[in-house]
């Protein structure tokens, strides 16, 4: 907290002698949210789209905003500055993913808090709606996720989300296609944040369907990754 406090008293003094910047702004407001200062970092958000410099600025500050408004849990504003985040950088992945996760907190009142600014976006929980806004909320998340997979260069975070909400809506067909897609980019860019996860629930949806030595190889393959699993 000490470090944060102290990035955003630099970026203020900085802010004095120049008042129109954005960037400095942008990462001050950062700190603010990650400080949970909602009014300051709203503040500042503001500022930035009432005149953003360049598209890219528009976008960072949109999908903060709507973290910011989720935090509130204005989940209508927060819907709003996704959408339209979404919209402006369509090949842009954060917008996209934090709309999903959003239409499933909303379904989801008691879901822990997991969205956070850009460049970190976590998974979320299906537990606690009712069965029809589980539902709706799901589909709605459904729509944004292949918006983003349409839109967006091949990316990890996307199919997994998208195999999740498909596994809740009992698309294991869809799901099984993208945790495998999943696994892949996560096997060709070494990213393997997710791939054991992924090959786990890949393994259920093989002995699902009776194939059991399919199974086994994901199975073991994901122990390879994380074998505190075992």
């Amino acid at each position: 907290e000490v470090r944060w406090r102290g990035a955003g008293e630099g970026l203020a003094g900085g802010l004095e002698r120049q008042p129109g910047l954005a960037w400095p702004k942008l990462r001050r407001a950062y700190a603010a949210i990650e400080l949970r200062l909602c009014d300051e970092a709203a503040n500042d958000l503001d500022a930035v789209l009432k005149n953003p410099p360049e598209p890219t600025a528009a976008y960072v500050a949109l999908v903060n905003r709507g973290v910011l408004n989720l935090n509130r849990r204005d989940f209508a504003k927060a819907i709003d500055d996704f959408r339209d985040a979404a919209r402006r950088k369509t090949d842009f992945t954060a917008a996209h993913l934090n709309l999903a996760q959003t239409h499933l907190r909303q379904g989801d009142p008691i879901a822990p808090d997991k969205l956070l600014p850009v460049g970190t976006v976590h998974g979320g929980s299906f537990l606690g709606a009712s069965e029809a806004n589980a539902t709706h909320s799901r589909r709605a998340a459904l729509e944004a996720l292949d918006f983003g997979v349409q839109n967006c260069p091949p990316n990890v975070r996307l199919f997994h989300e998208r195999g999740r909400v498909r596994l809740t809506l009992g698309d294991f067909a869809g799901a099984q296609a993208d945790l495998r897609s999943a696994v892949k980019l996560s096997t060709d860019t070494g990213s393997n944040s997710v791939i054991a996860d992924d090959l786990i629930e890949l393994g259920r949806l093989l002995a699902r369907e009776n194939q059991p030595a399919e199974a086994v190889r994901a199975f073991r393959t994901a122990l390879v990754f994380r074998p505190d699993r075992a």
